[in-house]
């Protein structure tokens, strides 16, 4: 270890900024006291030239917090107490995330709180590179209406939540995205990028084309008489893509009824075979 400067440390300590507020700024004393560089952190020369102070943080949401002093159990004290830096951290880079792997540098429960904290509903594109089991877990309990297969997926230590998230979000993306904009929205790049992890895909209802293209010698339809060799949605060539699918599953009719039934829901053509 190299030798202190002494008399530059004690020039160091009179220049760095003394924390002078009223303590009805409970926000700020709270901060400083929970996240203030302790003594042995003052002692360091390169603490002469710091710019950045944990007493000029501030909160975002709640501004008043329980002094460390008061009573917690009293019902006119607020509960809050300042959050750790730590868990600030992982907030902000939550917020933040536009896709990737997550940031590096966490801890095993920071990586779990990052996966408990991000969104869900999050194109796939942007977290398919994730490897938290906690989000994925989250991704298949958000996507899939089977609750009781949730469970017994719990039961097995070996179970790849990933793999099921993302075969759940594909086909969320196919089933709910207009095909009018598959190609604007990259939804075959997705299929393509998804492609490895996918082995079994159940698709349970397509959105259809507004207006449908004419047959020779045939108008333009809409879907109210649409020609029954006319394929009402958009094409699953797509699917071809996926090179490690051994499970395909197609349901022929509506997955939630919005209006009166009607026979034409159910009806498909030789092109959907």
């Amino acid at each position: 270890m190299s030798e202190t400067d002494i008399p530059h440390l004690a020039d160091a300590k009179r220049t760095v900024p003394q924390m002078k507020v009223n303590r009805i700024e409970r926000d700020l004393w709270n901060a400083f006291r929970v996240w203030a560089p302790s003594s042995q952190t003052q002692q360091l020369a390169s603490e002469a030239n710091r710019a950045l102070f944990a007493e000029l943080l501030s909160f975002r949401e709640d501004k008043k917090c329980r002094p460390f002093e008061s009573d917690a159990t009293k019902p006119e004290v607020t509960p809050r107490v300042p959050e750790r830096l730590a868990s600030v951290v992982v907030e902000m880079l939550v917020e933040n995330f536009n896709g990737g792997p997550e940031p590096g540098g966490l801890s095993g429960s920071q990586r779990e709180d990052f996966g408990n904290m991000l969104s869900t509903n999050l194109h796939l594109m942007k977290i398919i590179d994730l490897d938290i089991e906690s989000f994925w877990r989250r991704v298949v309990w958000c996507c899939s209406a089977d609750r009781l297969a949730y469970y017994e997926h719990d039961l097995d230590r070996n179970f790849d939540w990933k793999r099921f998230g993302i075969e759940l979000k594909l086909a969320q993306m196919v089933e709910q995205q207009d095909p009018q904009y598959w190609e604007i929205e990259g939804l075959e790049d997705t299929v393509k990028r998804a492609a490895p992890y996918v082995e079994n895909l159940s698709i349970e209802q397509l959105m259809p084309f507004p207006l449908v293209p004419p047959l020779e010698g045939y108008e333009s339809y809409r879907l109210a008489s649409t020609p029954e060799a006319l394929c009402h949605h958009g094409s699953l060539s797509i699917l071809g893509h996926l090179e490690n699918l051994t499970s395909l599953s197609l349901v022929f009719g509506v997955k939630n009824w919005t209006n009166p039934y009607r026979s034409r829901y159910s009806r498909f053509s030789v092109a959907d075979v």
